[in-house]
């Protein structure tokens, strides 16, 4: 799990607790901790591998961390986002099983209606808000699983 931290480490505490519970999977978690706010004195401790940076690279942490992982499903997690059950993570494993490798099960996700149509015109999804999955152009953070073969190329 490639757990992405920005300044809010009173989540990361709770969701590596709710990491650690889940059942059927053995995690290893990974924290990128972006805490720009703090002083290095300062800096939290975690129960797990931390990278620290104070800079925030945005999006470009998530990437380098899953090339890093050893795992097959490399699973990316923002901090604001937090587990209801201990079978969560297994059951995103078991729906990315079920797909092609270039298929991202994720949470989150966008759909052009139209070529060429701007990003924040597209229509923008939820899988909380639908009783089936979906197909999308985009896929958001927060939570998302793809497959290290596919990553590779």
């Amino acid at each position: 799990v490639i757990l992405l931290n920005y300044d809010r480490p009173y989540n990361v505490h709770r969701l590596i607790k709710e990491l650690k519970q889940q059942e059927k999977v053995d995690l290893d978690i990974w924290l990128w901790d972006s805490q720009p706010s703090r002083e290095k004195e300062k800096l939290e401790e975690f129960d797990c591998r931390v990278i620290r940076d104070t800079i925030n690279p945005g999006i470009f942490a998530r990437w380098e961390l899953t090339r890093m992982a050893t795992s097959s499903y490399p699973l990316m997690w923002d901090d604001d986002i937090h587990l209801k059950g201990n079978l969560v993570v297994y059951d995103i494993l078991q729906a990315k099983k079920k797909e092609k490798p270039e298929v991202i099960v994720g949470w989150r996700g966008v759909k052009m209606m139209t070529e060429g149509q701007s990003y924040t015109d597209c229509f923008h999804t939820r899988s909380e808000l639908s009783e089936k999955d979906q197909r999308v152009h985009i896929v958001k953070g927060q939570i998302f699983m793809i497959d290290r073969e596919f990553l590779e190329k």
